[in-house]
């Protein structure tokens, strides 16, 4: 009978087992495997290629019987044959559960078990081996955050998302000089943590004629032109109104100074 060299598995690993013996024809096999782990129940099975599932770790005995056509009998035991390691439960949490770019700054707090070592990624990017990871944000946006709990045997993942907030603002000029120096020489609002839906941005003379109108504020902005001619020096008025996240409608309304 060839021996069987004793391996390393983790909880709820199923392997088959057998024995290498010139031929099986009309031979009994009794296997039992046996752990020092107390709430481990011994596993039998008979079978001459038996599929055995370890359910708790534990460092496990081997014990066959054989039996041939005859009626003899062969006993065979494998002290440790078999070492099966407690699977880890990778889970995290994180907190605040609210982060903006302004306090971008994240606490990954660690709830796994079966496990002492940790690999902490942010968008596929190793940023901790830390138990608890404290991570600050560079910008806004969906991060991806995946924890690898392992006990240098077994690992299990788990991966969840972090939103960064962009905070919502915006700034617009009064004055402008559109002289083409290349400096100050158009008009727009400036605008931060909006996506760009439901733009309106209209611009008036002082009777109240449209002059600009623009309903994209990333590519277009006012450059002091009405019908291709130069406005004259004026103060213009302006209304802009926006749509922000839930849907929620913003509308502003100034003036602006217009210098050559």
């Amino acid at each position: 009978w060839k021996r069987i060299f004793s391996s390393f598995y983790c909880r709820w690993y199923c392997k088959s087992f057998s024995l290498s013996i010139l031929k099986t024809d009309g031979y009994l096999f009794n296997w039992s495997f046996s752990s020092q782990t107390s709430i481990a129940p011994e596993i039998q099975s008979n079978g001459t290629f038996p599929a055995i599932c370890f359910e708790y770790g534990g460092n496990y005995n081997a014990n066959i019987k054989v039996t041939s056509p005859e009626g003899c009998s062969l006993d065979l035991a494998y002290p440790r044959l078999i070492s099966v390691h407690p699977k880890p439960k990778a889970d995290f949490t994180f907190e605040p559960k609210e982060l903006t770019i302004i306090e971008p700054a994240v606490k990954l707090i660690n709830l796994s078990s079966n496990a002492y070592i940790y690999e902490w990624y942010a968008n596929n990017a190793l940023i901790s081996y830390q138990t608890n990871a404290p991570y600050t944000f560079a910008s806004p946006g969906i991060f991806n955050i995946t924890l690898v709990a392992s006990n240098l045997m077994c690992a299990d993942t788990i991966s969840k998302y972090v939103t960064i907030e962009d905070v919502f603002s915006i700034y617009i000029p009064d004055t402008f000089t559109p002289n083409g120096d290349g400096l100050n020489d158009n008009f727009y609002p400036v605008i931060s943590g909006y996506d760009g839906k439901a733009y309106q941005f209209n611009v008036f003379d002082r009777w109240g004629e449209l002059i600009y109108h623009s309903t994209d504020f990333r590519e277009t902005q006012w450059n002091g032109y009405f019908k291709n001619e130069p406005c004259k020096e004026d103060v213009y008025a302006w209304k802009l109104r926006i749509e922000i996240r839930n849907s929620k409608t913003i509308e502003k309304t100034g003036c602006v100074k217009l210098i050559r």
